[in-house]
Formats: C-alpha cells, sequence, structure tokens
C-alpha cells in the first residue's frame, strides 16, 4: 500500500475521530494529525507497521473491542455462574464443626497442642 492511501487512511480517521469536550485542551485529533502528515515520509519497511497502526486505530473508532466482550457474555450460560455464587452465609453451628475438625487436624501435625478459638 503506498504511503499516499496510508494519509488517506489517517484523514479518514481524523474526520470520524470524536472530539473530547471534558478535556478540550488534550485531543487526539492532534496526534492523528501529525502521523498524517509524516506519512509521506515514512520508510519503505515502516509501511507495514504504519498500516498496523491504521488498523488498531479503525478498530478503536468502531469499537470492535467493546462489541467482541459484549457477544462473549452473551454466550456464557448462567448455569456456568451457579457454583460461585453464595447462597447464605454459613451458620454458627457449621462453622464450629468446621473448627473442631481444624482442631482435630491440628493436634495430628503439630502433637497435642491447645488451641485457643476465637468465637
Amino acid at each position: 500500500m503506498s504511503r499516499a492511501n496510508i494519509a488517506k487512511h489517517y484523514s479518514r480517521i481524523l474526520s470520524q475521530w470524536p472530539k473530547d469536550l471534558i478535556r478540550p485542551e488534550v485531543q487526539f485529533q492532534r496526534v492523528i494529525q501529525a502521523r498524517a502528515a509524516n506519512a509521506a515520509s515514512i520508510h519503505e519497511g515502516q509501511e507495514t507497521a504504519e498500516l498496523k497502526n491504521v488498523n488498531a486505530l479503525y478498530s478503536l473508532l468502531d469499537n470492535r473491542y467493546t462489541k467482541k466482550v459484549l457477544s462473549r457474555s452473551k454466550t456464557v450460560a448462567k448455569t456456568d455462574l451457579e457454583p460461585y455464587i453464595l447462597r447464605r452465609p454459613a451458620l454458627p453451628a457449621e462453622r464450629s464443626a468446621y473448627t473442631i475438625k481444624m482442631v482435630e487436624f491440628d493436634d495430628e501435625v503439630e502433637g497435642a497442642g491447645e488451641v485457643d478459638l476465637i468465637w
């Protein structure tokens, strides 16, 4: 692809890029303008890298990444998340049974030692 075509791509992206109303002193269009101005002076070997930059700008302009993330979230079934949803907190009786098991395990590992229970 010629350097003139790369400059045309930058001009097209520049015309479609949204303005930043929150920070008007910092505009990304200035960066794109500088790239378009330097497109005529790039070397033969840099054309491929410059085309990758143009493609990345087009993908940002078209919101390709947002569309990809949204399409993936639609494919995940709600049932896949069921095992990870905590339905209710553990009851005190369940906690005490767990604590007893941990004390027994601690006694086995360290010998007959004392364990202070907090709850």
